[in-house]
C-alpha cells in the first residue's frame, strides 16, 4: 500500500526524536527515502529538486539547488518523453499506469546498469523516422537486412491475423479483435520501430526474433511507437540483447551455457536424461532467447505480459527461472520418453502449455519460477566460466 510522503516524514521525525542521545555529530535528523539509512552530520540529507524527496548524499548527485535523487537522474538527464509529473505520481503509487508500456519504461528508468544508455530526445527520434524513406537507396548488407525485415513483418502479421481469425477467444498477442485499420497501424508501427533501430544501430542491424518482441512492445504501448522504441532500445542496451542480436550472435551461446548449468543444478535428473540423448539448449531454446517468449507458441498472451513485467524489473535471471519452471512442470512426461525423437516431438507441441488456465494458475506458475534460486551474481560467475572456456578453446584452435 502506498504511504503518503507526509506520513513518511512524520515517521522519520518520530524515529529521530526517539533515537538515544549520542554524540552531537551523529544526531539523527531524518531518514533517506531511497536507502532508508539515517541521515546525520556526516551523511546529510538533501532535497531532490525534481521530486522533492529527502535523500542522503550517496543517493543523490549535484549541489543545491540542483540536487537529483537516483530515481530522477535518468529521466532528467536523458531527455526522455514528457512524463515528469506522471513519473512522480507513479513513484509514489498515486496514479495507475496507462498501459504496460508506461510501466515497463518506468522499470527501465529505475534499473541500475553499467551501460550508458543512448541519449535520444523526442525530436531526434522523429528526425530518424523522417529519414526512413531514404532507406530505399540502401545497398549491400543493409539492403538485404531491410528485405529480410519486410518478409518477417509480413509473415509474422499474416500468422497473427490467421490466429486472430481462427480463435474465438484469442490467446496469441491480442486481448480483443482489432479493426483492419488498427491492425495495419500495429503492423506499420512495428515496422517503423525496427527500421529506426536499424538506422540508429547499423552495427547490430536486424535479426530474426526482433519482430515478435517489437510487436508486443508496440501493442502494449497502445501503438505509441516512441515508447515502444525506447523499450526496445533499453532491451538491447541495459538488458544486453544487443550481443544476442549482433551478426555473430555471440551471447546466444552464453545463454545456452547458463541455461544448461541452471538445469544441471536445479533439475539434475532431467538434465542427465536430456544430455544422455544429446538434447542441449541449442536444440530447443534459441526461439525462447531471441523472442523472450513473445512468439507465444509456448505462452498465452497474459503469461507473456507477466513474464515481461518481471523481466523488465529483474533482468535475465527471470528468463532462466521461467525456463526452469517450464521444465519442472513437464519433467515427468519428459522422463517417460526414452528417445530423442519422442522428446523433440513432445517439445514441439508447446501450444498446449497453460492454455485456458486461470489467473490463479498464472500466479502459481510465476511463483514457482521465482522460487528457483537464480541470482545475477550466479549468472555473472557462469559468464566468467564461459569466457574462460571460450578463450581456452580459441587458444587450442590457434
Amino acid at each position: 500500500m502506498a504511504i503518503p510522503l507526509a506520513l513518511v516524514s512524520a515517521a522519520a521525525t518520530a524515529r529521530a526524536a526517539a533515537a538515544p542521545p549520542d554524540a552531537e555529530s551523529m544526531e539523527v535528523n531524518t531518514f533517506c527515502q531511497c536507502c532508508q539509512v539515517a541521515c546525520h552530520r556526516f551523511r546529510p540529507a538533501k532535497s531532490c529538486s525534481f521530486c522533492h524527496a529527502l535523500v542522503c548524499q550517496f543517493c543523490s548527485c549535484g549541489n543545491e539547488p540542483h540536487v537529483l535523487c537516483k530515481s530522477c537522474q535518468p529521466q532528467v538527464r536523458g531527455a526522455q518523453p514528457a512524463f515528469s509529473f506522471r513519473q512522480l505520481l507513479w513513484r509514489f503509487k498515486m496514479l495507475p499506469f496507462g498501459c504496460h508500456g508506461e510501466k515497463w519504461l518506468f522499470l527501465v528508468r529505475k534499473r541500475q546498469s553499467l551501460v550508458v544508455p543512448t541519449d535520444l530526445s523526442g525530436d531526434e527520434y522523429q528526425w530518424l523516422v523522417h529519414q526512413l524513406p531514404r532507406q530505399r537507396r540502401l545497398q549491400g548488407a543493409h539492403l538485404e537486412q531491410k528485405k529480410t525485415l519486410d518478409r518477417d513483418i509480413d509473415r509474422t502479421f499474416q500468422q497473427l491475423q490467421a490466429r486472430m481469425a481462427n480463435n474465438k477467444r484469442p490467446n496469441f498477442l491480442v486481448k480483443s479483435q482489432y479493426s483492419s485499420s488498427e491492425f495495419m497501424t500495429w503492423k506499420s508501427s512495428t515496422h517503423q520501430l525496427l527500421s529506426v533501430f536499424m538506422t540508429l544501430k547499423p552495427q547490430i542491424g536486424y535479426c530474426q526474433g526482433m519482430t515478435s518482441v517489437a510487436a508486443v512492445l508496440v501493442q502494449e504501448s497502445k501503438m505509441n511507437s516512441e515508447i515502444a522504441f525506447r523499450l526496445f532500445l533499453a532491451l538491447t542496451e541495459k538488458y544486453r540483447l544487443d550481443d544476442v542480436y549482433r551478426p555473430d550472435m555471440k551471447d546466444v551461446n552464453l545463454r545456452y551455457f547458463q541455461l544448461d548449468e541452471a538445469l544441471r543444478l536445479h533439475l539434475p535428473r532431467l538434465h542427465a536424461h536430456l544430455s544422455d540423448r544429446d538434447i542441449h539448449p541449442s536444440t530447443y531454446a534459441s526461439c525462447w532467447i531471441l523472442t523472450l517468449f513473445t512468439e507465444c507458441r509456448l505462452f498465452p498472451h497474459r503469461y507473456v505480459i507477466a513474464f515481461l513485467d518481471l523481466f523488465f524489473e529483474f533482468g535475465w535471471k527471470v528468463f532462466f527461472q521461467t525456463c526452469l519452471a517450464i521444465f519442472s512442470s513437464i519433467e515427468a512426461p519428459l522422463l517417460r520418453r526414452s528417445t530423442s525423437e519422442d522428446i523433440f516431438a513432445f517439445l514441439s507441441k508447446v501450444t498446449w502449455f497453460h492454455r485456458n488456465k486461470s489467473d490463479n494458475d498464472l500466479e502459481r506458475f510465476f511463483a514457482t519460477a521465482r522460487a528457483f534460486n537464480i541470482s545475477s551474481s550466479f549468472l555473472d560467475v557462469l559468464q566468467g566460466e564461459y569466457s574462460t572456456e571460450a578463450s581456452m578453446s580459441m587458444n587450442e584452435y590457434d
